[in-house]
């Protein structure tokens, strides 16, 4: 193909690439572009299209969507420490368990205080309640009969209402251990412990990293730290290690 007929077909395409960008109003754009040409003015000027979602208020600013995101990452926390909790159910009555119960019976006294309860059996006889929020198990926890004839006490789970997350913070290391937990208390943190890193010379220097226990049963997204948000990672403790030869616990049967 010769070069006029090359050249011949670039500006035809390029005249129906034109034609197909063609606005009704005549006017003439980029085709796919973020940009439009100014109002009375030269096509070959343009200004940058604004979003629907953040174009300029009446006071010519930008809207800042920052508040909102703010108030949904409180409304978050809240419904995090708002969370299920973990009672147990233990009979007081002299000389007798909730052990062989009729499951009708324990289903039946159960509604009869408030619903959405899960109930699963112990292996002592005990019954684990898992609550629907803190407001449930605080009801819950003031109960001391049980279907109008049982005696019983309900108590917390020490251990199923409890997570241990990990923070890593530098503005942290030369704040005590009791100022970082009254700060932190009303993020639901009941205990701080902070990992130390051995040095050659056997001396122990902070890392910066903190394990955070929440009397939460699952661990936040996030914390804040003063003036500024950490992240909270799961943490997961070392693993055990042979008491013979300091290392991981090997597969065997005389361990």
């Amino acid at each position: 193909m010769s070069y006029r007929h090359s050249e011949f077909n670039r500006r035809r395409m390029l005249r129906e690439f034109w034609e197909m960008s063609e606005d009704p109003g005549g006017e003439v754009r980029t085709f796919g572009s973020r940009f439009e040409p100014l109002s009375g003015g030269d096509s070959t000027e343009f200004t940058e299209v604004t979003s629907p979602k953040n174009k300029p208020g009446k006071s010519g600013k930008r809207k800042d969507t920052a508040p909102n995101q703010n108030l949904y990452t409180k409304q978050i926390r809240m419904d995090q420490y708002n969370g299920p909790r973990f009672l147990i159910l233990k009979r007081t009555d002299p000389g007798k368990t909730m052990e062989l119960e009729n499951p009708f019976f324990i289903k039946k006294a159960m509604d009869a205080i408030t619903t959405n309860v899960q109930i699963s059996r112990l292996k002592d006889g005990d019954l684990l309640l898992k609550t629907v929020d803190r407001q449930q198990a605080a009801k819950l926890l003031k109960q001391e009969k049980f279907g109008g004839t049982m005696n019983i006490k309900i108590t917390e789970h020490p251990k199923l209402n409890l997570c241990s997350g990990t923070i890593f913070c530098r503005d942290l290391i030369k704040v005590s251990d009791e100022l970082i937990l009254s700060e932190l208390k009303d993020q639901k943190v009941v205990k701080v412990d902070r990992m130390k890193k051995k040095l050659d010379n056997g001396q122990l220097i902070d890392t910066g990293v903190f394990i955070l226990t929440f009397d939460l049963c699952h661990i936040p997204d996030s914390i804040d730290v003063g003036f500024y948000p950490c992240k909270v990672k799961q943490y997961i403790p070392s693993p055990l290690r042979c008491m013979n030869c300091l290392k991981s616990i090997p597969l065997k049967s005389d361990m």
